[in-house]
C-alpha cells in the first residue's frame, strides 16, 4: 500500500513540476489578424538603400501576383515600397526548446513591379530565415550564420516584371538556444521599381511535444512532496495501529 501511494504521488508530481510549457504554434499574430502586433519592422542599416518599406496590413492585396488569394476570409499581411535599392521587412523573436526540431510554415507571394521603362533592376529577393538567439537588424542583413536556417527564398529570375503567386512554404530547424528570430526579408537593388512580399498564417510548431526534463528547483519540489507523503502516510499508520 505504501509503495503504491508513493508512486502515485510521484507520477503527479512529475506531471505537475516537471513539465514544459508547450504551444503547438509559438509565433503570435502569424496570420496577422491584429495589423503589426508582435512584429518589428526593420530596414536595411546599410548606406546603400535609398528606400523604406511601407506596410499594409488589408486583405488580399493582390497586386503582381497572378493568382488569388487562397485564403479566403482572412487577411493578408503586405510589405511594399516604390523606391529602388531597398532591404527590409518583418522580425519576431520567440520562445523555443533547444534541440527540439520545429517546422515553419505558411503562405507567400511576391513581385517587381516593372514600372519603369529601361528598368535597370540587378538583384532581387524573397526569403523568409530562422536566426538563432535574438538577432540584432545588423544579423539580420547579412548572411544567415551556421546556426541559422533560411527556411523558404526566391530570386529575382531575370525577366522583369517577374512575379510568384501564392503558395505554401515550410521546412524545419533545430534551435541551439532557447529563442530565435524569425524574419521576413524582402529587397532589391539596381532602379526605381516597386517590390513587394505577402505572407500570412505563419506558424512555428514542434515536430512532437518536447520531453519533459525536471530541472533542479523542481526535482526539489518533487522530493519535498515525497517527503510529506511518506510522513503522512507513516502518521496515518501510527494512529491506525494505537
Amino acid at each position: 500500500m505504501l509503495r503504491k501511494s508513493l508512486y502515485i504521488v510521484f507520477f503527479v508530481a512529475v506531471l505537475t513540476y516537471g513539465g514544459v510549457a508547450w504551444s503547438q504554434n509559438v509565433v503570435m499574430n502569424g496570420d496577422f489578424e491584429a495589423g503589426s502586433a508582435n512584429w518589428a519592422e526593420w530596414n536595411s542599416p546599410q548606406a546603400w538603400v535609398n528606400g523604406t518599406f511601407g506596410h499594409d496590413y488589408g486583405s488580399g492585396c493582390d497586386v503582381w501576383p497572378p493568382v488569388p488569394y487562397p485564403a479566403s476570409g482572412t487577411h493578408s499581411h503586405c510589405q511594399h515600397v516604390g523606391a529602388n535599392n531597398v532591404h527590409g521587412g518583418l522580425y519576431q523573436v520567440v520562445n523555443v526548446i533547444p534541440g527540439t526540431t520545429y517546422v515553419v510554415s505558411g503562405l507567400w507571394s511576391g513581385g517587381i513591379g516593372g514600372l519603369v521603362k529601361g528598368s535597370t533592376t540587378t538583384a532581387a529577393w524573397f526569403e523568409i530565415t530562422v536566426y538563432d538567439g535574438v538577432a540584432t537588424v545588423a544579423q539580420i542583413d547579412s548572411a544567415p550564420g551556421p546556426s541559422d536556417v533560411t527556411i523558404a527564398k526566391k530570386e529575382w529570375s531575370g525577366t522583369n516584371p517577374y512575379s510568384f503567386g501564392w503558395e505554401t512554404f515550410s521546412a524545419t530547424f533545430i534551435p541551439q538556444s532557447n529563442q530565435v528570430t524569425l524574419a521576413l526579408k524582402t529587397g532589391k537593388i539596381g532602379d526605381w521599381d516597386a517590390i513587394a512580399a505577402y505572407h500570412d498564417n505563419i506558424r512555428i510548431e514542434a515536430l512532437a511535444p518536447p520531453t519533459p526534463v525536471p530541472t533542479m528547483t523542481e526535482w526539489g519540489l518533487v522530493i519535498f512532496m515525497l517527503i510529506a507523503a511518506c510522513g503522512a502516510i507513516y502518521y496515518l499508520r501510527k494512529r491506525k495501529q494505537a
